[in-house]
């Protein structure tokens, strides 16, 4: 008679390529945490106009400008990538793979991706309302932008957009 192995443990199971859903749960789990939590500092940092940030985002902030000024072809490369990489083309392609995984029969995995892409997209701008945090206002601009600039409508959606493509092919990565 042959003994029976025990069932793997819950961390084997939550990273099994074999169950993808659990790893996949795992990875957005983690990714989650070590996003927000940088997140949420920042935040309070910004809200409470902490000095030596502000100190800092105006050191870059200058900086920045100053090379802009005298690098128009830089500008209009970063014009063209801010362009390329907007939350709306990043939506479209989001959608796109929420396509292709309902083809594959991956429908859970699909609605997740829409309902990530979606939500983010939804609180981008109430968080931008809650911080309330203005553009700078600078002398001699390169770029216009309406609305506040806390968090980035950018940086948000391409943080979720990376994440995504992470949670939905990495389990392919060993293969």
């Amino acid at each position: 008679m042959t003994a029976r192995r025990p069932p793997p443990s819950w961390g084997r199971r939550r990273l099994d390529p074999e169950h993808s859903l659990g790893l996949r749960l795992t990875l957005a789990t983690v990714a989650a945490f070590v996003v927000l939590v940088p997140f949420a500092a920042l935040a309070a940092l910004v809200l409470g106009d902490w000095p030596p940030l502000h100190r800092l985002d105006t050191a870059v902030t200058d900086a920045l400008h100053t090379y802009a000024l005298t690098h128009p072809g830089w500008v209009r490369l970063m014009s063209i990538w801010t362009d390329v990489f907007a939350p709306m083309p990043l939506r479209a392609a989001a959608l796109l793979l929420a396509v292709w995984l309902v083809r594959r029969g991956a429908r859970r995995l699909a609605l997740w991706v829409a309902v990530t892409m979606l939500v983010g997209g939804v609180l981008g701008p109430l968080l931008k309302l809650l911080v309330g945090r203005d553009r700078p206002d600078l002398l001699d601009p390169v770029a216009r932008a309406t609305g506040y600039a806390f968090p980035s409508g950018h940086a948000l959606n391409a943080a979720l957009a990376a994440g995504v493509l992470l949670v939905v092919f990495l389990p392919y990565a060993r293969r």
